[in-house]
């Protein structure tokens, strides 16, 4: 729940704040997909452009520095009083906080045009949609609960249980994203056999999206016949594991022949249960901000039925609302894909 539990902020603007978050908080935004906007360069630009649409309080670059000053955040500013506002205590996280309000900053938004949030629904709507175009992937516990389900309809694997998820630690922390980068952090497993992985990747995939969900080129055991791990891909580890990600940002529009002198992990089966444990990035993507994926670790002959040299790829279909598993050549990489890395 957003709340606002005190704040130092002079002219009423404590209930100005209050109207902000009652606004996002009726457009069910939580805790975590507000303070993510001092997380992520891209969700912070978009919500700053969604701001600018509606208030004319969004100064242009060449003027941030003349007005909030080179190191004082506008919550410093002369209109306020008392140092740091606590203005959006939400969680009683004042870091994270802060964070957010730094992010907005130096983008230019003043606190006029943040307090617009509050009393326009149109803007408070176009901010939340900035949101969730970005808040799209699974929190490691939502990630638990549904690969245990997933193995109880699908798998009926012994080994996956809550102890041996348990066992794994506490998952790593991803990479902040920027333009250089799209990163989380996937609950995977791993049977060791390439075939076998892709078709219990795929089972599970079709169990979250649903069968209409999803789409392959051509039947998925005929595909897995005519795919491999790539020669010099590195060995996965079987079993269970934490696994960073970069979702395709890095390498964007490269091909195998390009890259994989590089000696990355590449995607492989791994994309799919990304896709999986991540519904809301599988149906984001758009082979823009949000890549289409290509999985360079496999390689196949499906397409040419003889002769090995094609990549797996895994997109969302707009159109139909499907995700999808296609191949396209070695030589060259479709708009919007970029290879995908297991960091």
């Amino acid at each position: 729940m957003l709340t606002s539990q005190s704040s130092s902020l002079t002219g009423g603007a404590r209930g100005k704040e209050t109207q902000v978050f009652l606004a996002l908080q009726n457009l069910n935004v939580m805790p975590d997909d507000y303070f993510a906007i001092g997380d992520d360069d891209h969700l912070a630009d978009d919500v700053v452009a969604a701001i600018a649409r509606h208030h004319q309080g969004v100064l242009p670059k060449e003027r941030i520095g003349k007005a909030f000053g080179r190191t004082k955040s506008f919550w410093q500013n002369p209109l306020f009083r008392g140092g740091y506002a606590s203005t959006i205590l939400i969680g009683g996280n004042k870091a994270r906080e802060i964070s957010v309000l730094l992010a907005l900053q130096e983008r230019g938004v003043t606190p006029n045009a943040f307090y617009a949030i509050g009393n326009n629904h149109q803007l408070a709507k176009d901010v939340v949609a900035a949101i969730a175009k970005h808040r799209i992937f699974s929190s490691p516990e939502d990630q638990i609960i549904q690969l245990l389900q997933i193995n109880d309809v699908i798998w009926h694997d012994p080994a996956i249980t809550e102890e041996s998820i348990a066992a794994l630690g506490k998952p790593p922390v991803p990479n902040k994203s920027d333009a250089k980068g799209l990163y989380c952090v996937t609950l995977l497993h791993s049977t060791g056999d390439v075939a076998k992985d892709l078709l219990r990747s795929w089972a599970a995939c079709g169990y979250v999206h649903g069968m209409a969900g999803i789409w392959s080129y051509g039947p998925i055991n005929r595909i897995a016949q005519h795919v491999r791990q790539r020669a010099g891909a590195k060995t996965r580890p079987t079993g269970l594991r934490w696994q960073v990600c970069e979702l395709g940002r890095t390498f964007l529009g490269k091909s195998i022949k390009t890259v994989h002198p590089k000696k990355q992990m590449w995607f492989g089966y791994e994309a799919i249960q990304i896709a999986t444990m991540h519904p809301k990035w599988a149906k984001a993507m758009n082979g823009k901000d949000i890549p289409f994926v290509s999985l360079f670790d496999l390689e196949s002959n499906i397409i040419a039925d003889a002769d090995w040299g094609e990549t797996p790829c895994l997109y969302f279909d707009a159109r139909d609302e499907n995700v999808s598993l296609h191949f396209h050549s070695d030589d060259f990489t479709p708009d919007g894909h970029g290879p995908g890395i297991l960091l």
